[in-house]
């Protein structure tokens, strides 16, 4: 194996870690996620809200929409998904800080709420 992730850097076949590839790495990671499947019902309808089944623009994702309008300059389905993404980064942030250190939401499901908000960030940045 050449490559083995570990935390935000690569460590490399020569053993070196290398910080910088492998934040990139995390990037195109996240960007590749497909709609993740969680069990808490808020945090459930948010994701659903985020993803598009049969969408012709990566993976139906926001993030993706966001990403293919910022390369483009075109609107996916008519419209800007820039201020969507905004307020779903808002809403998921507000559902992790109202269910931080509850013992009855999965740590899955926290940490699939991290992801989605990272990936929708590094979007609107233009990663």
């Amino acid at each position: 194996m050449d490559n083995a992730v570990d935390g935000l850097s690569v460590i490399t076949s020569n053993g070196q870690a290398d910080s910088v590839s492998g934040a990139l790495y995390r990037k195109d990671l996240l960007a590749s996620m497909s709609k993740p499947i969680v069990t808490d019902p808020e945090l459930s309808s948010l994701i659903d809200d985020l993803y598009r089944d049969g969408a012709k623009i990566g993976s139906g994702s926001t993030a993706d929409a966001v990403r293919y309008e910022m390369r483009t300059g075109e609107m996916v389905g008519g419209r800007s998904h820039s201020q969507k993404a905004q307020d779903y980064i808002r809403a998921l942030q507000r559902w992790g800080n109202e269910n931080d250190g509850n013992p009855n939401v999965s740590s899955i499901d926290k940490d699939y709420a991290r992801k989605v908000i990272e990936d929708m960030k590094n979007a609107l940045k233009g990663d």
